[in-house]
């Protein structure tokens, strides 16, 4: 299983993560994944840089949307920016597509400045 970490300049808890330091290299790796995806880790500001965060999040819902398979691995996701009104809009994203069945009811879905929470790393 792929747990990819999206962010400009930390890195995540662990060396289980993949680390991905712009939207379009997400997106990169999203596609070429050979492996289903576990876990997907979020910062909302990356840098100077655009797109954001939010724009990979919503890219990944939509892909998600037309890819079952992508969805139904997926469990755990977390917002681990600081921006606090960033962190939020991704979570809610995914909350209001997991309650429109895009993702199953158990997906985990984790608000933690500064990926604080180490759940998913286990």
């Amino acid at each position: 299983m792929l747990k990819i970490y999206l962010d400009d300049i930390r890195t995540p808890p662990d060396s289980s993560w993949l680390v991905v330091r712009s939207v379009e290299d997400f997106k990169e790796r999203i596609l070429s994944a050979s492996v289903p995806i576990s876990a997907l880790s979020f910062d909302h500001d990356l840098g100077d840089k655009v797109p954001d965060g939010y724009d990979a999040t919503k890219w990944f819902v939509e892909y998600a949307m037309d890819n079952e398979e992508i969805a139904q691995n997926l469990k755990i996701v977390i917002a681990h920016s600081d921006n606090t009104p960033g962190r939020e809009n991704i979570a809610a994203y995914f909350e209001s597509a997991r309650a429109h069945s895009v993702f199953n009811d158990d997906l985990i879905i984790e608000r933690s400045p500064a990926m604080l929470n180490n759940r998913a790393s286990k």
